[in-house]
């Protein structure tokens, strides 16, 4: 990584693979990044930029698709010739990084590939070694996010990453009511227009469920129609939020139920979650 690009919080992405739409993917979390840097003027959060093809010498990060040949003999070849520059490997299969080498698994790209940035670029600045360092104050807090939109989980992943929380994430209705009958969760935001099975029924599944009918369900839509928010009271929905989610409702949510109390030292390792 340059020195230069750490001082204004910029890092730049070289790709080596990847299908049009991973490329038009990967590119919009990049810009992700910058769009939460500029809401918070005074963050020192890291921005990432994909570079273009003719410049990724002087990337800071590499992110090579490893199920792809010929991208992975291009982009191992430059991580040679510049074997300080992290470099993460995307694959469809569970990854076994070398030595320097971070993974990550392809269908997880989208909702984890800003935290696991985050991850390398905290690593590099702090120059620590890589075991783990677990300090935990309390418990942290649950939270389920139901949507079949990756964009949205994306946003979701960031606003939430701001806060205390451990968040799980899942793209339809029939998934969320399994990881509530394995899992604990202090709050839900569920989507309403989901495949299958809709917000609304899975709200009134989820009420109807003694167990977890006094977790609170906020539903997640795009339509600002009076019946809707009605018909999310019936069903018994706490919290009624239209889309895009401001930052700032999604915290005093969170305040509201009391999920900001605690606060710990997230674990860090040299393996970027796959």
């Amino acid at each position: 990584m340059s020195y230069t690009m750490m001082a204004n919080n910029l890092f730049t992405v070289a790709l080596f693979g990847f299908s049009q739409i991973e490329r038009t993917l990967i590119a919009s979390v990049c810009k992700l990044s910058q769009a939460r840097a500029q809401r918070v003027a005074s963050s020192d959060q890291p921005e990432y930029q994909v570079v273009d093809p003719g410049t990724t010498a002087d990337a800071d990060i590499l992110l090579i698709d490893g199920d792809d040949p010929i991208a992975l003999h291009s982009g191992t070849s430059d991580y040679s010739r510049q074997s300080t520059t992290p470099l993460v490997m995307v694959s469809k299969a569970p990854p076994h990084p070398k030595p320097g080498e971070y993974a990550l698994l392809r269908h997880r790209l989208g909702g984890l590939l800003l935290k696991s940035l985050d991850q390398i670029v905290d690593q590099w600045i702090q120059q620590k070694d890589t075991k783990q360092e677990l300090s935990t104050v309390s418990k942290r807090k649950t939270c389920l996010v139901v949507d079949d939109s990756q964009l949205v989980r994306t946003q979701m992943e960031m606003i939430l990453d701001e806060h205390p929380l451990d968040v799980t994430f899942a793209e339809d209705a029939e998934t969320a009511l399994q990881l509530v009958k394995e899992h604990s969760f202090d709050i839900i935001f569920l989507d309403v227009m989901l495949p299958e099975m809709n917000g609304y029924k899975a709200c009134k599944l989820l009420k109807s469920d003694p167990k977890i009918s006094g977790t609170p369900v906020v539903m997640l839509t795009s339509k600002k129609s009076p019946f809707n928010k009605m018909h999310g009271a019936l069903v018994g929905c706490d919290k009624y939020l239209t889309k895009p989610v401001d930052p700032d409702r999604i915290s005093k949510v969170l305040q509201q139920y009391d999920l900001l109390q605690t606060a710990s030292i997230a674990a860090r390792s040299g393996a970027v979650p796959a």
